[in-house]
């Protein structure tokens, strides 16, 4: 870049809030390669991703002439900021330009419009460039984005762009609203122009299943005539259109009655505690008893999946979550007290000590409740699934969570086997941990001779 470009300015847009911008966009006619600037495209304020959408300026010259559609190129170093360098023909003519902004999804046309326009300003010069010559320009029915590392070229057809989407004021419109409980949609779009289609896939957040969908348009209940399956489409939008969704948390079927109760009580049979041994057992499981850090164990784990879950809608044992406190397990009493030295010190968690009230799917060991909020909050703070030493400190009084072998069976049914296909992988490879314990529960002993074995 030269010294005498003047860019860096930026235009601040929002699919819609409106925003304030207090930023002077002038340029000058006889400009070359100085007329640029950034545009940053947010939803409610917050930072979007639209890198794998098509984000579309419409410009119209003092003339009111409509410019052809000019393609911005995305920054690869923030989310939702886009570079725009105008050509010859978007500063041509002196006075002010008006401007706005498009974005598309090409897979689904779904089409959404920036609530706000703006503009910048080309003043006249003595310098006159038409007698230069014919100047070549980007204004035709096909765009050409070139890479600006690899220098790779792709070219979108914009011919079928409507330049009356530009024209919002003159159009009757309609508000989209989405009133969603534990799910999101695909489709950003927050008012749509008289008779436009829309169509969004509502999906459920993780962990959660749709439970109601419910489309309302012009106060009349359309659910049945454009909803199913999760997806919404409406041919012709004639009112506003108000969509409710509600995902419900998966309850996990545990064997046995639900005990219910709290950390202060005890159920009437508890589960009696296991004779140790100081023996190696099966894989990765250790029957002994010893000192670590100061806490005595009376059982040892090693090379054991832990990951991370977020979400607060209960737990399985009915002993309730705890942020980095409590965690879900399989094959042992809910009620038992682990040691993990990892875990020491973050978190939140000052001794490294948890409680398993929950279980999970066939894939991990003990999964730690991290996050009040969700899943990807929690996956986030702990990243990759670790492989960890874990110290029994003493086993539970509450009934045993479930096997591996009843949450396979579970998860076959409910999501599919070739969905933890990856994650099954990475667990076999320290030859599993929780799923060779079997004091409590002989389900997994013969794990491998199941039918579906082979499909995992």
């Amino acid at each position: 870049m030269s010294n005498i470009d003047k860019r860096y300015k930026t235009v601040k847009l929002d699919i819609i809030e409106k925003m304030y911008n207090d930023i002077n966009l002038t340029f000058s006619k006889s400009d070359v390669n100085t007329s640029d600037f950034f545009i940053l495209i947010t939803k409610n304020k917050a930072e979007i991703d639209l890198s794998s959408f098509k984000t579309i300026l419409f410009v119209i010259n003092p003339n009111k002439e409509k410019l052809p559609p000019k393609l911005l190129q995305s920054s690869r170093n923030q989310k939702g900021l886009f570079y725009c360098n105008l050509p010859y023909d978007y500063k041509n003519i002196a006075g002010p330009y008006e401007c706005q902004i498009l974005v598309i999804d090409e897979k689904t046309n779904e089409r959404i419009v920036t609530t706000e326009k703006f503009s910048y300003y080309v003043n006249d010069d003595l310098v006159d460039l038409d007698d230069a010559g014919e100047i070549e320009t980007e204004g035709t029915v096909k765009l050409t984005l070139v890479d600006d590392e690899t220098g790779e070229t792709s070219v979108i057809e914009v011919a079928s762009f409507d330049y009356s989407l530009f024209d919002e004021d003159d159009k009757v419109q309609y508000t989209i609203t989405n009133n969603l409980t534990n799910a999101m949609t695909n489709n950003l779009a927050v008012k749509l122009d008289e008779n436009a289609t829309y169509k969004a896939t509502i999906m459920a957040n993780g962990k959660y299943k749709l439970s109601s969908v419910i489309v309302i348009m012009n106060s009349e209940d359309i659910t049945e005539e454009c909803y199913a399956d999760g997806v919404i489409n409406i041919l012709a939008v004639t009112g506003d259109v108000l969509i409710t969704a509600i995902a419900e948390k998966i309850v996990i079927p545990d064997p046995g009655e639900d005990s219910g109760g709290d950390d202060s009580g005890d159920d009437p049979e508890p589960t009696p505690t296991p004779t140790p041994t100081p023996t190696i057992e099966t894989p990765n499981c250790f029957d002994e008893t010893g000192t670590i850090d100061g806490n005595k164990y009376i059982y040892r784990f090693t090379k054991a999946r832990c990951t991370s879950y977020g979400g607060d809608s209960g737990s399985a044992s009915g002993l309730g979550l705890k942020v980095a406190k409590t965690v879900g397990a399989h094959n042992m009493p809910y009620g038992t007290k682990l040691y993990i030295p990892y875990l020491k010190g973050k978190f939140g968690n000052t001794d490294g000590i948890v409680t398993v009230t929950d279980t999970g799917g066939y894939c991990t060991d003990f999964d730690i409740f991290l996050d009040k909020d969700s899943d990807k909050s929690a996956e986030k703070k702990w990243g990759n699934p670790r492989f960890l030493d874990v110290y029994v400190i003493s086993w539970g009084t509450k009934r045993v969570a479930w096997s591996f072998t009843e949450a396979v069976k579970f998860c076959k049914g409910y999501y599919g086997l070739s969905t933890f296909h990856v994650a099954w992988t990475e667990y076999i490879k320290y030859k599993g941990c929780t799923i060779n314990l079997w004091k409590f529960k002989e389900d997994d002993k013969t794990f491998k001779e199941n039918s579906w074995y082979k499909d995992l």
